[in-house]
């Protein structure tokens, strides 16, 4: 079977278009999802499914609001992206909605810079947006990974002029270097090194 000619809904979308009153005791308003072939895990399975309250359930209301016929398109939960980094400060709008319309609902940030973080903080995390977390600055050998990304953007001018390396990435030659930065959602440090920082660490030590 040929993936990338599969029509794929994802379920949280089909909930967030239920968030009106009905005519159930319950005031919810219920749409029925039928035609469908959903994931159960394994395997994709035709059901039909009901959305009411921002909740998905099998066993059908008294009263449905709405039929929409899936037409045998395959329903998958929302993606998570494991591993990025939104540089662009004045991007992240764009970002999310092309997220949102792939079907990724959740974003992991493993270096980011705290400026940038205060951004996506005031912006993301709300219906509408894609759910995030970040690690904040990351910790690399001196011309590791990601500096040579932060050089990029500078030159793009993406990042605005002023800003220093250091506020994307942490260059360490040592455990002593690392500190901590603003309030991480997890940790994250870079064991990839590049031939130069290798050079750079074996001169310091020496």
């Amino acid at each position: 079977m040929n993936m990338r000619s599969l029509s794929c809904v994802a379920a949280a979308a089909l909930i967030a278009v239920t968030c009106q009153t009905s005519n159930n005791a319950d005031g919810l308003r219920v749409v029925e999802y039928r035609n469908g072939l959903w994931f159960d895990g394994a395997v994709f399975r035709p059901a039909t499914w009901y959305s009411a309250g921002g909740t998905l359930r099998s066993k059908r209301p008294a009263y449905v609001d709405e039929v929409v016929d899936l037409q045998r398109k395959w329903v998958v939960p929302p993606y998570a992206e494991g591993h990025n980094h939104w540089l662009e400060p004045n991007a992240i709008d764009a970002y999310a909605q092309t997220y949102l319309k792939d079907g990724v609902f959740y974003l992991k940030d493993h270096t980011n810079a705290p400026v940038i973080r205060a951004k996506l903080d005031s912006t993301l995390n709300r219906p509408g947006t894609v759910d995030f977390i970040s690690a904040n600055q990351g910790f690399t050998g001196p011309g590791g990974h990601p500096v040579q990304i932060a050089r990029q953007f500078l030159a793009f001018k993406a990042f605005p002029g002023a800003w220093l390396l250091r506020q994307s990435s942490f260059p360490t030659a040592s455990s002593a270097d690392s500190r901590m930065g603003t309030r991480p959602a997890f940790w994250c440090s870079k064991e990839i090194r590049s031939p130069i920082s290798q050079t750079r660490i074996g001169s310091q030590r020496g």
